[in-house]
């Protein structure tokens, strides 16, 4: 027996762990010589001692509230952690673990123990509490959106950013899959990328389009990482909306396309009447003066003509130009008989067009005179007028309607042509723009209808479009009624 006990003495003085024994009231006696690393006192100094004189007196309160019902019931302890006081008078967090013992009577005589030191697992835990609010505080303030997902796509949380973009409330998107939400358009999808982050660990500015609920396509870049959290193998995504980025880029793309379109169309369209202001002047300088003169009336319209045609597209580029700018275009408000000006520029486009039928029509008489610029106004309505005639078929309709309330009068423009898509309609008052519809190859610079709907601004006024494929289209003009007080 005395060589077992010396043994036990042995182990017990070599243990890295505080071995303790103390009385009923907790005062120790008995303590291991590993005190003296832990808490920098000699074995010696603690005996009598009572065990919450090694903490702070907040610190002792505390732990009597969690030993004290323990104790009266004489029953073992496990993991009690306790704040020591070192000799120096640093804080040791100990580990306590606590046994009853009793005489041979059954009586009570105290506790035996060991302490161990937990002080650097505790920092450790500190440490990682810390940071895991650190990044929870980074993750909900983050102004880009992020989400932490299972490998298996099942969404555990979502910052505030990410619900705004989603349009989904947290409760909306934990516990389901991205899948399931119908962000990815397709699983493959999902598996490449799911793929690429296993592999790599992350991915960096995946471009994807998702679709999230109620909500139009929406482009994403998309940033994964492989993380720990909470002990488990999650993916942090950060995730930034380009949507409006890419639409700018497309429009861009579009508007470029577009001035590269309008270079060739300018050319085309300068050149071919520019051609026959040459040839017929060519003509006339090498004429026979006895010729008849009726072809040299002839030669000099198709001169006139022709040059119209350039003066109009020029007039057109100066226009557009204005416009571009931010600057009004002209416009020079008169007395005008509106009625007067519709029938002129209807009769005018007769003769041109007799394959045409015009048909005009007006719900309640006209103003006698409306303060517009008759000129500007012609502009327009030539415009709308040919583009009615170069949309229809031969033989087709074009009606023209005038209705007059007490605040304002509006002139409608239909024919029964080839229409537009929604899409087209959408476009047309874009500069450069030439509809290209089937069966009609387009024409003209695309700045007629840019011009049109300036004009009609500068009158105070609003133009509206309607239009069906394969149906017509109608355009309708509408004009305030204006005291001519006010000019």
């Amino acid at each position: 027996m005395p060589e077992n006990h010396e043994r036990f003495k042995k182990m017990v003085e070599d243990s890295q762990d505080w071995f303790w024994e103390f009385d009923a009231s907790a005062n120790f006696t008995y303590v291991s010589p590993r005190v003296r690393d832990l808490l920098g006192y000699e074995p010696e100094e603690l005996l009598g001692r009572n065990a919450f004189d090694l903490m702070s007196a907040d610190e002792a309160e505390r732990v009597r509230r969690h030993f004290d019902p323990i104790a009266k019931k004489y029953l073992p302890f496990r993991n009690l952690e306790n704040i020591n006081l070192h000799k120096d008078g640093h804080e040791v967090v100990i580990e306590s673990n606590g046994t009853p013992f009793f005489d041979e009577d059954g009586q009570f005589l105290g506790y035996r123990g060991i302490d161990r030191d937990v002080t650097a697992r505790k920092n450790t835990e500190n440490a990682l509490r810390k940071s895991e609010k650190l990044f929870r505080d980074i993750f909900e303030s983050n102004p880009v959106a992020a989400t932490i997902t299972t490998l298996s796509g099942i969404i555990q949380t979502a910052n505030p950013a990410f619900t705004e973009i989603s349009g989904l409330s947290i409760e909306e998107l934990v516990g389901r899959t991205s899948l399931e939400l119908g962000f990815w358009s397709a699983q493959p999808d999902r598996e490449s990328a799911l793929s690429k982050i296993m592999e790599k660990g992350a991915i960096n500015n995946l471009e994807v389009n998702f679709s999230p609920p109620n909500k139009p396509p929406m482009s994403w870049l998309l940033s994964s990482r492989l993380i720990d959290f909470e002990g488990e193998k999650r993916i942090l995504s950060m995730i930034l909306d380009v949507t409006s980025q890419r639409k700018a880029e497309a429009a861009l793309n579009k508007l470029d396309q577009a001035k590269t379109d309008f270079i060739k169309a300018a050319a085309h369209e300068l050149q071919t009447p520019l051609i026959a202001v040459v040839g017929y002047a060519e003509l006339l300088e090498n004429m026979d003066q006895s010729r008849a003169n009726d072809e040299l009336k002839r030669y000099i319209s198709i001169i006139r003509s022709n040059a119209e045609i350039l003066s109009r597209l020029v007039n057109d580029l100066l226009d557009v130009e204005k416009i571009q700018l931010g600057r009004p275009l002209s416009i020079v408000r008169s007395n005008v008989s509106f009625s007067e000006l519709i029938k002129k520029a209807v009769s005018s486009l007769t003769p041109k067009c007799p394959e045409h039928r015009f048909i005009l029509t007006h719900t309640n008489s006209l103003p006698k005179t409306m303060q517009i610029d008759e000129h500007r106004i012609t502009q327009v309505l030539n415009n709308l007028l040919i583009n009615a005639v170069k949309y229809s078929p031969a033989g087709g309709i074009i009606e023209v309607s005038t209705k007059t309330d007490e605040s304002s009068v509006s002139v409608s423009i239909r024919d029964y042509g080839l229409g537009m898509t929604t899409e087209q309609v959408e476009q047309i008052f874009d500069k450069f723009y030439r509809a290209n519809t089937k069966g009609h190859q387009a024409t003209g610079l695309g700045l007629g209808m840019t011009i049109v709907k300036q004009i009609i601004e500068d009158h105070d006024g609003n133009i509206a479009i309607s239009s069906t494929p394969g149906e017509g289209t109608t355009v309708t003009l509408t004009f305030p009624i204006v005291d001519t007080a006010d000019f």
